[in-house]
C-alpha cells in the first residue's frame, strides 16, 4: 500500500509540472485576496513594489510573487503566497541561511517552465551564487526548500559547500536549465502595483498621464492667455516634454538646463521618490559638469547622462559594437577617469564581466575599448578579440592603475537647487586646496633634491669606512695572536 501511495504521488507530481501554467499568463481567476496583499506590502514599503503569477505546482491555482527593491543591497525582499483551505498564506524558504524565513532577500527569482524548478539567484558583482529550490505545499505548511546551491568565485567552484571542478559546476547548472535559452522565466515583475487589471480593474492612470492630462488643460488654457506661456515654458510641463526632454531648447546656464531635465524626469515612469538619485562631474574639465541621473540601484540599472554645449542641453547616447544604448553602467553608477575624459561602464551579465571605455569628446561618448571575460568558460576578449588571460590583464592593467571617481548617486531630487549649490560649493573649496599645497611639495622635493645632490659624498664616506675597518680588522686580529705567542 505505501509503495502504491508513493507511486501515485510521484504521478502526481510529475502530473502537475506538465500542467504548468505558462509564466506569461493573465491570473484570470486571481483571488481577490491577494490583490490585499499587493496594497498592503505597497503600502508599508518605501521603495517599489512589483507582481507577478506562477502555478508552482500545477493544481490549478496560482502562487502570487511580490517583489520589492531593496534599499540595504543589490536586488530585491522577495515574498511569495499560495491559497490554502480559502484563505492566502505565505510560503516559506527553507534550507538557507535560517531555517525558514518569510522573505527571500536576493537579486532575482525565476522558475523553469518545463521542470517547475525554482532558481533563487545570489550573484553579486564578482561571483556567481544559485540556490536551485522545490515547492512543496506540506502538513505544516508551503515552503520553497533548497535542492542545491552552486557558487562560484574567483574561479573556485562548489557545490553545497564542496569543492568541485569546473566542469561539475557547469554540469549540475545545465541540469537544472539554460540561462541564454530562456528555460527560467522571472518572477515578481509582470505587475506594478498602480495596476491592478489581473482583479479586472481598469489599470490607473500613470503618473505621466496624469500629467498630460493636466498639461492639455493648461495648453488650452493658454491658447486664452497669452502670460500663462512663459509660466509653462519655465516648468517644463508641455506634453512633448513629458514624452522627450526637448534638446533644442536654449538655456542660460546649465544650472537653469539641468534644473528642467531633473524635473522632466520626476515626471517619468522610472523615477523613484526614494530611490532615484543623481549626480554631476566634469568629465572633460571644461568647467561645465555633465548630469548624471540614476533611476535606481539594482544591478540592471544604468546612468543617464546629459551635456550642456552651446546654450543647449542634451542625452548622450552609448555606441557599443552593433548596437547603441541610451544608458552606462549597472547599480546606479559609472565611472569617470577625468585624466583621460573616460568613463568606464561595468556591466555583469550571464556570467560575462564587461568593461567598456568611453572617450568623451566634449559632445558625443565613443568606445575605446571593450574587455569582456566569462571566468567560468574561461574565455577572454579585448574588442571581441579572444586572448590569453595574460594578455587580457596585462591589458585590463593600464586601464585600472588610472584614477577612478564612482559617480550617479550623490544627490536626491528632494531639492535640487540645494544640491548645485553644494557642488559648487565643493568644487571651490577642491580648487582652492592646491595652492597650499605646492609650497609643501617643493619643501619635499628641496629635501629629495639635496639628498640627491649629496649621496655620492654619503657613498665615498661611507667606502672609507668600510675600507677602514676591512684593514683594520685583520691588524687587530694579528695583533692578539701576537700577544698569545709571546704570553707563552
Amino acid at each position: 500500500m505505501k509503495k502504491f501511495f508513493n507511486g501515485l504521488t510521484a504521478f502526481v507530481c510529475a502530473l502537475s509540472v506538465c500542467t504548468a501554467i505558462p509564466i506569461n499568463s493573465y491570473a484570470k481567476n486571481t483571488n481577490e485576496k491577494y490583490k490585499d496583499i499587493i496594497l498592503s506590502v505597497a503600502d508599508s514599503a518605501e521603495t517599489p513594489v512589483r507582481y507577478s503569477f506562477f502555478d508552482l505546482d500545477g493544481d490549478g491555482s496560482e502562487e502570487l510573487i511580490v517583489s520589492e527593491e531593496s534599499t540595504e543591497f543589490t536586488g530585491y525582499s522577495m515574498r511569495v503566497y499560495t491559497m490554502k483551505n480559502s484563505s492566502a498564506e505565505q510560503i516559506k524558504f527553507k534550507g538557507f541561511d535560517t531555517e525558514k524565513t518569510d522573505v527571500c532577500q536576493c537579486t532575482g527569482i525565476s522558475v523553469n517552465t518545463e521542470s517547475g524548478v525554482v532558481k533563487i539567484d545570489l550573484s553579486g558583482e564578482w561571483d556567481r551564487h544559485i540556490i536551485y529550490c522545490e515547492y512543496a505545499d506540506t502538513y505544516n505548511g508551503a515552503v520553497i526548500s533548497k535542492i542545491d546551491e552552486i557558487v562560484s568565485r574567483n574561479n573556485s567552484y562548489k557545490h553545497n559547500g564542496e569543492e568541485i571542478k569546473k566542469s561539475e559546476f557547469l554540469s549540475i547548472q545545465k541540469s537544472y536549465g539554460d540561462d541564454t535559452d530562456g528555460d527560467f522565466e522571472p518572477l515578481g515583475t509582470d505587475y506594478g502595483t498602480d495596476d491592478l487589471s489581473p482583479f479586472g480593474e481598469v489599470a490607473t492612470t500613470s503618473t505621466t498621464e496624469k500629467i498630460q492630462e493636466t498639461t492639455t488643460q493648461k495648453t488650452e488654457t493658454t491658447e486664452q492667455t497669452e502670460n500663462i506661456t512663459t509660466a509653462s515654458t519655465e516648468t517644463v510641463t508641455t506634453t512633448e516634454k513629458v514624452k522627450q526632454f526637448d534638446s533644442s531648447e536654449i538655456f542660460m546656464s546649465w544650472k537653469e538646463a539641468y534644473s528642467a531635465v531633473l524635473r522632466y524626469f520626476t515626471n517619468t515612469s522610472e523615477y523613484s521618490e526614494n530611490i532615484s538619485s543623481w549626480d554631476l562631474y566634469d568629465i572633460n574639465g571644461d568647467e561645465i559638469p555633465e548630469l548624471f541621473i540614476s533611476p535606481k540601484s539594482s544591478q540592471d540599472s544604468g546612468v543617464y547622462v546629459y551635456t550642456f554645449d552651446k546654450n543647449k542641453c542634451c542625452k548622450l547616447s552609448f555606441p557599443n559594437e552593433k548596437s547603441t544604448s541610451e544608458t552606462a553602467g549597472s547599480w546606479g553608477v559609472v565611472s569617470v577617469i577625468p585624466e583621460k575624459n573616460l568613463l568606464r561602464s561595468y556591466t555583469l551579465k550571464d556570467c560575462v564581466e564587461k568593461n567598456i571605455y568611453y572617450n568623451f569628446s566634449g559632445s558625443t561618448f565613443k568606445s575605446d575599448v571593450v574587455f569582456a571575460s566569462n571566468s567560468i568558460e574561461g574565455q577572454y576578449f579585448c574588442n571581441n578579440s579572444e586572448v590569453t588571460p595574460e594578455d587580457y590583464f596585462i591589458s585590463l592593467k593600464s586601464y585600472e592603475d588610472m584614477n577612478e571617481y564612482v559617480v550617479g548617486r550623490k544627490y536626491s531630487f528632494k531639492d535640487i537647487s540645494v544640491s548645485f549649490e553644494a557642488y559648487v560649493s565643493a568644487l571651490e573649496k577642491k580648487n582652492a586646496e592646491p595652492e597650499t599645497e605646492p609650497a609643501a611639495q617643493n619643501e619635499e622635493e628641496n629635501k629629495i633634491s639635496s639628498f640627491k645632490k649629496h649621496l655620492p659624498k654619503f657613498l665615498a664616506a661611507g667606502a672609507l669606512i668600510a675600507a677602514g675597518i676591512a684593514i683594520l680588522i685583520p691588524f687587530m686580529k694579528n695583533q692578539k695572536a701576537k700577544k698569545k705567542k709571546s704570553s707563552k
